[in-house]
């Protein structure tokens, strides 16, 4: 027998199965136990989530079903709640089994949103889609917000959960902060077909963005990737500049608030990026766009001159390479644009009139790349009816020869 609606430490011992077939027959019942099995640590938490697994299996020939929305608004309304990130210690076993769940939530929304985001692509929305679509749009700022409060639950050290786990092979924290940065990239995929041309900056969607690309998984190239266009493309909405740009840089980046994106930490991950073989075309140049705005910002990036004792390679050595490589093996169509956001960049940072100058710190590259990198400068400005780039081609000219 279940328990009532409103009670709240009554559980009955069933198997997934059955939980499956409890909520099948009653979806309104699945807000309320989960909230209390998070809330009180219930130990059948695993099977409640199971349960909902199987309906969720259920539905993936028609994940645009009404079902289905109510499934994702309410995992998305229960993951925004505070209280199931409360209390969670990394040595307990209760705590490992909250991030466990969690992980487990975040993976099932981001593998129900990601049907809507294709079905928003690929026809004319019908009424239902788009509302539905909408209602969950709008639970999205909360459920980021909530992320960003937390974000330490998306950062975790390898070493120091090897201790604290104490022999576990499965590390929850870690599925739990790739889950995360799953399904807040098809958030950002859903932003995309539904509010395209909104300002997001002030939703914490880009701020759990920026946060999942820094310290999220190193190796999920894939998601590395969509969240970087993610980014490029709200940067490159109207109005999102300017303002809401130097508003984003001051919430989520500091070289003082251990709970934010150190610079350092940026700009490694940038040069990593970079100096990767497989970044051409177009991911190359989101990652451009991304550094380019981000540059206007006084002393945003450090390790910008390469040093060969410490972290090696520099942010505009590692431009300039990340160039070469685009115009020796990419595709001609992003040539231009990616040549001319480095070259603009490059001012940015090094002023001619500040030492030691844009051509000293591009000739910390090989002189190959920075007469290439000219070279095609020149081309682009030609094309160009831009007397500012113009301008400073000619500066980069009359110094390298």
């Amino acid at each position: 027998m279940a328990p009532a609606e409103g009670s709240s430490s009554v559980y009955p011992s069933l198997t997934q199965e059955q939980y499956a077939s409890l909520f099948r027959k009653r979806p309104q019942m699945v807000a309320g136990y989960l909230r209390r099995a998070f809330i009180e640590r219930t130990p059948n938490l695993l099977d409640v989530l199971g349960g909902i697994g199987i309906l969720i299996a259920e539905t993936v020939s028609e994940r645009t079903s009404t079902f289905a929305y109510q499934f994702i608004e309410t995992l998305m309304t229960l993951m925004s709640d505070k209280l199931v990130y409360e209390a969670r210690e990394l040595r307990s076993a209760p705590g490992f089994l909250c991030f466990e769940c969690s992980a487990m939530i975040m993976g099932y929304l981001a593998s129900m949103i990601e049907p809507l985001v294709t079905a928003l692509q690929l026809q004319p929305p019908d009424g239902a889609l788009l509302k539905a679509s909408e209602r969950i749009h709008k639970l999205a700022p909360r459920l980021c917000r909530t992320l960003w409060d937390y974000r330490k639950f998306l950062c975790y050290d390898r070493e120091i959960l090897e201790h604290e786990r104490s022999g576990r092979t499965h590390d929850p924290i870690k599925s739990f902060a790739e889950s995360s940065g799953l399904c807040v990239l098809t958030l950002g995929l859903l932003h995309e077909q539904v509010r395209f041309h909104s300002h997001a900056f002030d939703t914490f969607h880009p701020h759990i963005l920026l946060f999942v690309w820094i310290y999220g998984p190193k190796y999920d190239i894939a998601l590395r990737r969509g969240v970087v266009s993610i980014l490029a493309s709200l940067i490159m909405v109207p109005g999102n500049r300017g303002m809401y740009m130097n508003s984003f840089v001051k919430e989520t980046i500091s070289k003082t608030d251990a709970t934010k994106v150190h610079p350092d930490h940026l700009s490694s991950c940038l040069i990593a990026s970079l100096q990767s073989p497989e970044e051409i075309d177009e991911i190359l140049r989101a990652y451009f766009i991304v550094i380019h705005e981000f540059g206007r910002v006084d002393g945003i990036f450090t390790r910008v001159r390469s040093n060969r004792r410490s972290w090696g390679p520099g942010l505009a050595e590692s431009m300039c390479i990340a160039c070469q490589r685009q115009l020796c093996s990419g595709d001609i169509e992003f040539d231009d644009p990616i040549v001319e956001r480095c070259i603009r960049t490059m001012f940015f940072l090094f002023p001619p009139s500040h030492p030691p100058g844009v051509l000293t710190l591009m000739a910390m590259a090989t002189s190959k790349v920075v007469y290439t990198l000219v070279g095609r400068g020149l081309v682009v400005a030609a094309k160009e009816d831009d007397k500012d780039f113009r301008g400073k081609i000619g500066v980069l000219v009359q110094c390298s020869f």
